[in-house]
């Protein structure tokens, strides 16, 4: 048999790369564990509250018990790590308003309801409340979890979503269940939890906001951007609240109420991008729009480490419509700082 020879330095070489081998063998086969629940459980708030108290002890028992039956629940629940990694809150509400029936999303048993006025200021109002309950409903949830080591993440992908059930016109209690089975109040949850050490990989960039000088230190995979439109929605579909869009559009037709008009957009921080991601959105620029279908000024809004949940209270100022941050951002997707295609579409046509 023939004998190879090889040097201490290429025997160092070949067990390197043996080793990077193996590493990337464990890499793509590795498997994160993760618990996904989704239940719809009946809500009972008093009159015009957002509070979910009355009923969060009892929705907190049912979801313990869904994770106790999931095939990786009672490990995960044991370890003490388990995490919130994405969740969607939709709450309910029913269609009526002080005593008067209101239009609404969708029938008693979720079917899509018929062409309705969804600019009716009492529907408005339903949803607003549902949205208010969606949004209050999570830090109120995790805060009864943690007893159990459940814990939430700044760094989850969260939706809020609302939904105006036909009950009649009347309230849950007084509607007739012979035909409309179920309440308009409740709480739909679809939760994924993983292990906390799944949560931050070693492919994900963590900096410090202090690494940051200026807005073109910013790069693509840092951020997330998001969008509000004439319609009261958001780039998502969903509804949005009325900071984003009453003001900005009072002075624009009606017949332009709709996806076409842009009346916000924001930037917030990605997943695990910064150690302290306090507050989304980062910065966010809204735009209020004339009777002659023109952008007539657009205001900048800086969130900063206290929440605020009062627009007026945010540091704000009004920009130039090609202020070069702004076009900077509306382009960062496209590495475009002229604004790119969004700044082309909803802007430019405009001004």
């Amino acid at each position: 048999m023939k004998k190879i020879i090889i040097t201490e330095s290429q025997l160092k070489t070949l067990v390197r790369k043996n080793e990077i081998l193996l590493n990337e063998q464990k890499t793509t086969t590795k498997t994160t564990s993760e618990v996904k629940i989704s239940f719809n459980f009946k809500a009972a708030y008093a009159v015009n509250s957002s509070d979910p108290t009355p009923f969060l002890a009892d929705f907190t028992k049912t979801l313990l018990e869904k994770i106790n039956s999931a095939e990786e629940g009672p490990l995960m629940l044991k370890s003490g790590e388990m995490t919130l990694f994405s969740g969607t809150f939709t709450a309910g509400a029913s269609n009526t308003w002080l005593g008067k029936a209101t239009p609404y999303d969708k029938e008693n048993n979720y079917a899509v309801a018929p062409k309705q006025n969804l600019e009716d200021p009492l529907y408005k109002k339903n949803v607003e409340l549902a949205l208010k309950r969606a949004q209050a409903f999570r830090p109120a949830l995790f805060n009864f979890l943690k007893q159990n080591k459940i814990s939430d993440s700044d760094t989850a992908k969260v939706a809020f979503k609302t939904i105006v059930l036909n009950t009649g016109g009347v309230k849950d209690e007084s509607r007739d269940k012979t035909k409309y089975p179920n309440p308009g109040q409740f709480m739909t949850v679809t939760l994924v939890f993983k292990y906390k050490r799944d949560m931050i990989t070693a492919t994900e960039t963590i900096i410090t906001s202090d690494q940051i000088k200026t807005y073109t230190d910013v790069k693509p995979n840092m951020i997330l951007t998001g969008s509000y439109y004439t319609n009261g929605k958001n780039s998502l579909g969903m509804q949005a609240v009325n900071d984003m869009f009453v003001k900005q559009r009072e002075k624009l037709p009606k017949e332009m109420w709709d996806a076409k008009h842009m009346t916000a957009y924001e930037i917030k921080w990605n997943t695990n991008v910064v150690k302290d991601p306090w507050t989304t959105p980062i910065l966010r620029w809204v735009f209020y729009w004339n009777e002659n279908n023109k952008i007539e000024r657009a205001v900048r809004f800086v969130y900063n480490k206290k929440f605020i949940p009062n627009m007026n209270d945010v540091p704000q100022k009004e920009v130039a419509l090609n202020d070069p941050e702004m076009l900077y951002y509306f382009g960062i997707r496209e590495s475009r700082p002229d604004g790119g295609t969004n700044y082309a579409k909803f802007i430019q046509p405009f001004i």
